[in-house]
C-alpha cells in the first residue's frame, strides 16, 4: 500500500450534501498500474456564500461523479474530489462528472502520470 502526505496545508475541504455514495467492485479496471473500482458520488453544492441569483439555480442542481477508484493510495489531497469522506476512503483516478440540469454536459478527468515520493 502506497501512502502520500501532502506537505502543505491540506486542500479546503467542500461542505457538499452528498446525496449518495454506491460501490461497485466487482465492475474493475487497472489504471497506471492500480486495480481500480467504480464508485458513483452524487452531491448537491454547498451555495452558502453565492449569490442569490446562483442558490436559486443551483439548490436543485445533482451533480454525479462516476469514479474509477483505488485504495492503494491514501491522501487528503486531490486536485478534482475535494470531499473528505470520499478521500477518505478512496482516491480517484478517472472521473466522469455529469449534472441533471444540463443534459448531454459532462467532464471527464483522467490520470496521465503519477509519482509517489
Amino acid at each position: 500500500m502506497y501512502e502520500y502526505k501532502f506537505e502543505n496545508n491540506l486542500q479546503n475541504f467542500s461542505k457538499n450534501t452528498i446525496l449518495k455514495i454506491s460501490e461497485d467492485k466487482k465492475n474493475k479496471k487497472i489504471i497506471k498500474g492500480y486495480d481500480c473500482y467504480k464508485v458513483i458520488y452524487e452531491y448537491k453544492e454547498n451555495n452558502e456564500n453565492a449569490d442569490d441569483d446562483y442558490s436559486k439555480y443551483a439548490e436543485n442542481t445533482i451533480y454525479q461523479q462516476e469514479m474509477w477508484v483505488t485504495d492503494k493510495i491514501k491522501s487528503l489531497y486531490h486536485p478534482i474530489v475535494f470531499d473528505k469522506a470520499i478521500l477518505e476512503k478512496y482516491y480517484p483516478l478517472e472521473i466522469l462528472e455529469t449534472q441533471n440540469d444540463i443534459r448531454g454536459f459532462e467532464r471527464r478527468f483522467r490520470l496521465e502520470k503519477i509519482e509517489l515520493k
